[in-house]
């Protein structure tokens, strides 16, 4: 169904994003990025709405986006950013003692900042690539899936297609944003309907580790 503009898009525990504000300052964030000149945008944040925003701003400008859980270890860290060629990363701190860091300045919330990562050497993806997700996995190190934003949107699509949507209003997100099944199942399928999404730090929702509440 069509939704309305001043319909709640995203609420935390103390602030509400209508559909209208997400839009417009996804926009912002896609001009800012593309400004920057990078194909390959690394994301290590908690969730929030910014974290939201960054995820579509890079679907719009055509940025292929690698959001890395924030339980995995610096080992599995230093894998995810290497081996996808990562040429910039948006992180509270830096994250990788292996890489070269140049701080620029970009209009963040949440004490986010923006780094170039100029160490790093370009990977050739799949065509069609917008995301890489990776899994930390049982053994050995994390292993990345190259997704296309039309097999994300198909997914999503498929999730309301089978669900009761007009009986889900609001949405809380338990698991962190970098993982998949939160971030298309719990974001975009919320999205797809005019849904909210409720937003909370991982301790409000008692969430630590990779699998622990």
């Amino acid at each position: 169904g069509q939704v309305m503009p001043d319909a709640v898009a995203i609420r935390t525990g103390n602030s509400i994003l209508s559909y209208s504000d997400l839009n417009r300052k996804l926009n912002t964030m896609a001009e800012q990025l593309q400004s920057q000149n990078i194909k390959l945008l690394a994301l290590y944040a908690d969730n929030s709405p910014t974290w939201v925003i960054i995820d579509l701003a890079c679907q719009k400008a055509g940025i292929c986006l690698l959001p890395i859980p924030t339980f995995f270890s610096a080992q599995q860290i230093n894998h995810s950013l290497q081996t996808s060629g990562a040429d910039a990363l948006i992180a509270a701190l830096p994250i990788s003692d292996n890489a070269e860091l140049q701080r620029l300045t970009l209009s963040l919330d949440d004490n986010l900042n923006f780094y170039k990562l100029l160490s790093n050497k370009s990977v050739r993806l799949p065509e069609g690539t917008a995301k890489i997700t990776f899994t930390s996995g049982s053994t050995g190190n994390p292993k990345g899936v190259c997704l296309s934003n039309q097999q994300m949107l198909n997914v999503a699509q498929s999730i309301v297609f089978t669900s009761p949507a007009e009986k889900i209003i609001k949405h809380l997100c338990v698991l962190p944003l970098a993982v998949l099944l939160e971030n298309i199942g719990g974001v975009y399928s919320s999205l797809l309907i005019g849904s909210t999404i409720i937003l909370l730090a991982p301790e409000k929702v008692g969430f630590t580790g990779s699998s622990l509440f």
